[in-house]
């Protein structure tokens, strides 16, 4: 019970950060861009709470898309205050709207209309394909009563050829015809009477190639290209590319270097590749954790403790939305997270979204740089997030001269064995950990080079 109430608030809160964030383009001038941030909704909440703010969300950008929203819920739940109070709040924008006003409303499809929109369609293509079977069926019968037998020919003698069948040609030949043509499109007159006359030898024939083109075009040929597009995740996982490297999963987490020895080049190298490879996994999960001494997820609420920035090897104190938690510091190589793990509480997924996706990377960049290299602790709590990554992203400028790779793979097998796929900015130096960590988790070892480009520093050079 705890589970599905906990899903609930976070959907609550999910949208109720959708609400502000849309309302925030919108009184900026970017109407457009806000409803790009509801292009990827796919499904509207079942909770007839959270499907009012999502009605409102909408209602920002074009107040008739809000209005279905809303409707649809006083239909389910006629006495809903929180939904007739948003209706009358639209209503009456919609009354006193100009026709100026009207004009700035950016055309928003509803995950509903969406779904009514390719049913339609579909019926349009299965109506279409159905009265074409008929037509030609219709024809064919025809045809079949109305043409007169050919005159029988003379005997002849027929020396050494075997018989051929004819209707065993005509079959073989009709075969090939629909082997090449997976969906019929329609036939042209002259193509129709042509195919009906051929099949006048075999009635049999004729009907089944007209039931064939009635049953390729159907509901079955939309499944696979429009449900999983109406589907909220990614089924069978997605596939993440970050500095050239590719894994596929379900769950990826960008483990990034913010250190102080990071570059500004490296920093934007870093900040927009990272957006790139969120754009790409789009419904799959992911998180990102940033780490010098020490680390902490990119979202809201985590960071380093301003009361508690200092130190002689750097920040030893963090806070999250859970709590405080802090490290002990050995050197700006070796951090220690305080306290049992059960302790301490990972950052949830995210939901790769434009929302989501938009609001990490703009952490990230905000974020400033801090004192520390530590690989080991980054790790460590990279493997305490439930259910484990499927792959892990993990990206340093320099050396960890406190590194343990055994230490880091003995605990990845602990929790999930998650591939690790490791990547140097602009760096040569630290190879021997880069390259134990990427073979032992079976991932991969990639080297930025000082223009950006990348090469596999697995790769053996050449004698």
């Amino acid at each position: 019970m705890s589970s599905s109430i906990n899903e609930s608030e976070a959907l609550r809160e999910h949208w109720l950060e959708r609400r502000t964030f849309a309302q925030s383009l919108v009184e900026q001038g970017n109407p457009q861009e806000a409803a790009e941030s509801l292009a990827d909704v796919m499904d509207l909440p079942s909770d007839p709470e959270i499907r009012v703010i999502a009605g409102e969300t909408y209602g920002l950008v074009n107040p008739e898309a809000g209005l279905e929203i809303l409707n649809a819920v006083l239909d389910e739940f006629p006495d809903n205050e929180e939904a007739l109070a948003a209706k009358a709040r639209i209503d009456e924008t919609v009354s006193s709207a100009s026709a100026s006003d009207r004009s700035k409303w950016i055309r928003v499809l509803t995950p509903g209309e969406r779904l009514r929109r390719i049913v339609e369609f579909q019926n349009r293509i299965l109506a279409l394909a159905l009265g074409i079977g008929g037509t030609l069926l219709v024809s064919s019968l025809m045809l079949l009563v109305a043409t007169p037998s050919p005159a029988p020919e003379p005997p002849r003698i027929i020396a050494i050829a075997p018989p051929v069948d004819p209707v065993s040609d005509l079959e073989e030949e009709k075969m090939r015809k629909f082997e090449k043509i997976p969906v019929p499109s329609a036939p042209k007159a002259g193509e129709i009477s042509s195919q009906v006359i051929t099949a006048a030898a075999s009635s049999s024939l004729a009907v089944v190639s007209i039931d064939g083109i009635g049953n390729g075009i159907g509901m079955s040929h939309f499944g696979s290209n429009f449900g999983s597009s109406m589907d909220f995740g990614v089924e069978g996982g997605a596939s993440a590319m970050f500095f050239g490297s590719e894994s596929k999963g379900e769950r990826f987490l960008f483990v990034l270097d913010a250190s102080r020895s990071m570059r500004p080049s490296q920093v934007q190298l870093r900040n927009e590749e990272l957006q790139r490879a969120l754009n790409g996994i789009r419904g799959a999960q992911y998180q990102v954790l940033l780490f010098a001494g020490g680390a902490f997820f990119a979202e809201e609420g985590w960071g380093i403790d301003p009361a508690n920035s200092g130190g002689s090897h750097g920040p030893t104190h963090f806070v999250s939305p859970h709590g405080s938690y802090k490290f002990s510091s050995k050197s700006i190589y070796d951090f220690n997270l305080l306290g049992p793990d059960s302790d301490f509480t990972p950052a949830s997924w995210k939901r790769a979204d434009s929302l989501n996706i938009r609001k990490s990377v703009d952490v990230v960049k905000k974020s400033e740089l801090f004192t520390g290299t530590d690989w080991d602790t980054a790790l460590e709590i990279a493997h305490m997030m439930k259910p484990p990554p499927d792959v892990i992203f993990f990206m340093s400028d320099g050396l960890d001269s406190d590194l343990s790779v055994s230490d880091i793979l003995r605990n990845s097998r602990r929790f999930g064995n998650p591939k690790i796929n490791v990547v140097a900015m602009q760096t040569d130096k630290g190879a021997d950990g880069f390259s134990g960590i990427a073979e032992g988790s079976k991932g991969t070892y990639t080297i930025v080079n000082q223009d950006g480009e990348v090469r596999d520093g697995l790769e053996k050079p050449p004698l």
